[in-house]
């Protein structure tokens, strides 16, 4: 649910910046500490300080793998509401999952 929320928190952002045109380099540091301390400190999911090291893979490839195996176990758990919302929210920003019998691909849409 925490993931889901930073998920939601990110569309949310991504509605904001072309709507309002008083959007500023003050928001983005604010959004920025906002992730760092949820999605970072908090959570373990994002290392901010990896993001631009190219020795490191791509953070969203990290992020989608993480989320497909957070609803890999969800669905072994039968919590197949949470496996749903998984899906549904990386739907909602172009990232569609495909299960087969070798497991769980996605693609970007």
């Amino acid at each position: 649910q925490a993931v889901a929320g930073i998920f939601d928190f990110i569309r949310d952002v991504n509605k904001i910046v072309p709507a309002d045109e008083s959007v500023d380099a003050l928001f983005f540091e604010k959004v920025k500490t906002f992730m760092e301390k949820t999605a970072g400190d908090v959570l373990g999911i994002v290392d901010f300080g990896r993001i631009n090291d190219p020795k490191f893979p791509s953070l969203e490839k990290d992020l989608i793998q993480l989320l497909i195996d957070i609803r890999k176990e969800a669905k072994n758990k039968k919590d197949f509401e949470l496996a749903d919302k998984i899906r549904e929210e990386l739907s909602k920003i172009g990232i569609i999952l495909r299960d087969s019998k070798q497991g769980t691909t996605y693609k970007r849409n």
